[in-house]
């Protein structure tokens, strides 16, 4: 269980935040606020991101 955080804009530094929580689990983000990013992209970019992790 680590700091609870929220991403304010999921761009390059969003998505560097939201990669490094979840390779070294010191944080848990608990809300993403991006009003420009549909939510099933950001969904798709999380799994890929996940993805490329685990392989």
């Amino acid at each position: 269980m680590g700091i609870k955080v929220g991403i304010n804009g999921f761009g390059r530094i969003g998505r560097i935040v939201m990669r490094n929580a979840i390779e070294h689990g010191d944080l848990d983000v608990v809300a993403i606020n991006d009003p420009f990013i549909p939510l099933d992209y950001m969904v798709r970019r999380d799994r890929a991101s996940v993805y490329a992790i685990l392989c």
